[in-house]
């Protein structure tokens, strides 16, 4: 007579050959990778309604199938269908919870939502997992300041600096904090310095025109200012 698995219900009993096996069967793991293939080569030549087909047939046999969850949160966010690409990657995290790039893309879509706080949380997770992530760090810099948390955008751009000393963004990102907490005086320098070595930066002249205008200085915020415009046209 087989032996089949005693879960705590049956102790002191026997399985019979009618019971159904706990065992994979190995028909869906052999299904699984021929969708997969079908969902690849679908992607591959833009069929992206079959693609989805294949890997949501693939989700109903492994709903933790992490090959198929990536593909389709990447087709997803592709048709900029935020919402859905934010289900599926939520599911992955809970497949692969140390998975920094897949926080960072979760947190990505969250912020194309609009869902702000959680992105924040995603990110934070993400730069946990890996420390030296620098578009990570920028982006979180960003969602902080939106959030109002100075302290915590500073953090993060002081971070990316001590990684990329020359990261424009992140010397921006300071910048505009220093602006809104009216360090003019220190600012200014700055900001002229960042204007020699980035002059095809318009962000860099809309707050170097801010600054100036805070400063008293209308002239050179005007000039500032036109530079900006231009290359806002180009």
């Amino acid at each position: 007579m087989a032996l089949g698995y005693l879960g705590p219900a049956d102790v002191g009993s026997t399985t019979t050959a009618s019971e159904p096996s706990l065992l994979p069967d190995p028909k869906d793991h052999i299904e699984e990778q021929n969708l997969l293939h079908q969902a690849m080569m679908a992607e591959e030549d833009s069929r992206f309604v079959d693609a989805r087909l294949a890997l949501n047939k693939v989700l109903r046999i492994n709903p933790e199938s992490y090959t198929a969850l990536r593909q389709i949160s990447a087709i997803e966010v592709q048709a900029r269908e935020y919402a859905k690409a934010a289900i599926h990657l939520k599911r992955m995290r809970s497949v692969r919870p140390d998975d920094a790039a897949t926080a960072f893309s979760e947190g990505l879509v969250q912020e194309k939502l609009g869902h702000l706080r959680a992105a924040r949380e995603s990110l934070e997770t993400s730069v946990r997992l890996a420390p030296n992530q620098v578009a990570t760090r920028l982006l979180l810099g960003r969602i902080c300041l939106r959030l109002k948390d100075r302290q915590a955008a500073t953090s993060q751009f002081e971070a990316v600096l001590q990684l990329q000393p020359e990261n424009v963004e992140a010397q921006l990102g300071i910048a505009r904090i220093s602006l809104i907490e009216g360090k003019i005086t220190t600012l200014l320098p700055s900001l002229v310095q960042i204007s020699t070595t980035n002059r095809s930066n318009p962000e860099v002249f809309e707050l170097l025109a801010q600054a100036y205008r805070r400063s008293g200085r209308n002239d050179l915020a005007a000039q500032a200012e036109k530079q900006a415009i231009s290359l806002r046209k180009h």
